[in-house]
């Protein structure tokens, strides 16, 4: 149990550091840095007191909703103030999804564009589409306000074997600062996470029913296709899902999922490569590998794609390895950036902000996946959580949950 705290405090951590530095100075850093060990620490306690236990567990709702206001009022209070320049020159990527949606709407290219930061557009088509409908009510950041408590619920959800889940997953999301930080400000790369997490989240629901329904197996595959087109470091999710659906339902349907999420893909991401594919394509992205080890980070690369075929082969039967195999996989293809910067001393210490935000998609796929380690007890066997609550959250019965070793 100790060392699952450990690693859950280091994803924790890591991504922010930054955050905690420019926000809290270096005393404010060094607190962060105990905050979350300390703060899981507790809540263990406290799962291990039934009488706490079992109130928080009555009163996981209330928490949960007090947890959403308060996410609420944090974007409402504090967007304005960064879009107003009262907080520094916050961030562009509410920005690049408003110009990009704009000039869709206009029947435009919208990679021509530059940000008011002078940056590219980054994010992706499947990125305009989710967050179109919150552009046309007055800007896409507002997506935040769905994007954010669907998060913790998500992470709630992982900690469904912990009778003190809603604690748990409040501290794993306000235990972020840069996540919180890219909320408030209206950035999405927090918000492309947590519908990937959700898409993967139907896909297995799906596909543990062993032989599923076609409309739903489509829906699922239509669903995770727009998700993942949104940042291409979420393709290795694309693998994963169809991995999933192999090693699961077998090849019959994953011929039906795969045609499905082809045609999602191909109806996303084809009109704008043959329109412009130098302008379309991520190529700055290339500019953060090292050109001394450009061979390695390329390695890197296909090794992390290879991992997210791992359910094809290996008997990966919970959310929480689909997980995790994402995590290892968006690791792998952002370790070389993230600890060697061309543009910088080659120091982890050195490294810009953005450099090191790269690393939070795996870094909170991580903390998903790690969630449920945290139970001495099957979620199944759960003191306060039935059969049934098991299999709403795991996504298939849960007899099979003592049967898995997975």
């Amino acid at each position: 149990m100790p060392i699952i705290i450990f690693l859950l405090s280091i994803f924790l951590i890591f991504p922010s550091q930054h955050v905690a530095h420019v926000t809290g100075g270096t005393i404010g850093l060094l607190l962060y840095l105990i905050l979350p060990t300390v703060s899981f620490s507790i809540l263990l306690a406290v799962e291990r007191s039934k009488p706490w236990a079992q109130w928080v567990r009555r009163h996981e709702k209330w928490l949960l909703a007090l947890a959403c206001a308060i996410l609420v009022a944090m974007f409402v209070i504090r967007y304005p103030l960064s879009q107003a320049g009262l907080l520094g020159a916050g961030t562009d990527r509410d920005e690049a999804l408003d110009i990009g949606i704009s000039r869709l709407l206009a029947g435009e290219f919208p990679y021509y564009v530059r940000t008011y930061l002078g940056g590219r557009l980054t994010p992706m088509p499947g990125a305009f589409l989710l967050a179109a409908p919150f552009h046309l009510l007055g800007g896409a950041a507002w997506q935040n306000l769905l994007w954010g408590p669907i998060g913790l619920i998500l992470l709630t959800s992982m900690a469904s074997g912990l009778q003190a889940r809603a604690a748990f997953a409040i501290v794993a999301f306000f235990g972020q600062p840069l996540l919180l930080q890219d909320y408030m400000h209206g950035g999405d790369l927090g918000v492309n996470c947590f519908y990937v997490a959700a898409a993967l989240m139907l896909v297995h629901h799906v596909g543990a029913e062993g032989k599923p329904r076609r409309w739903k197996l489509i829906v699922s595959a239509i669903f995770l296709g727009i998700a993942i087109v949104s940042r291409p470091i979420f393709a290795s999710a694309a693998i994963l899902g169809v991995s999933y659906i192999f090693g699961r339902c077998g090849r019959h349907y994953t011929v039906i999922f795969t045609a499905a999420l082809g045609v999602v893909i191909t109806i996303l991401v084809v009109p704008f490569l043959l329109y412009d594919a130098s302008a379309f394509l991520p190529q700055h992205l290339i500019s953060l590998l090292p050109k001394a080890w450009f061979g390695i980070s390329i390695a890197l690369g296909i090794a992390g794609l290879l991992v997210a075929t791992a359910p094809a082969y290996c008997k990966i039967r919970r959310l929480s390895g689909l997980y995790g195999c994402l995590a290892i996989s968006l690791g792998l293809m952002v370790v070389m950036p993230v600890f060697y910067n061309p543009h910088v001393n080659g120091n982890i210490l050195s490294q810009s902000p953005r450099v090191i935000a790269f690393a939070l998609p795996a870094c909170l796929f991580a903390v998903l996946a790690l969630l449920p380690k945290l139970a001495r007890k099957d979620p199944a066997s759960s003191v306060n959580l039935s059969s049934d609550e098991a299999e709403k959250w795991n996504g298939y019965p849960a007899r099979q949950i003592q049967n898995s070793g997975n």
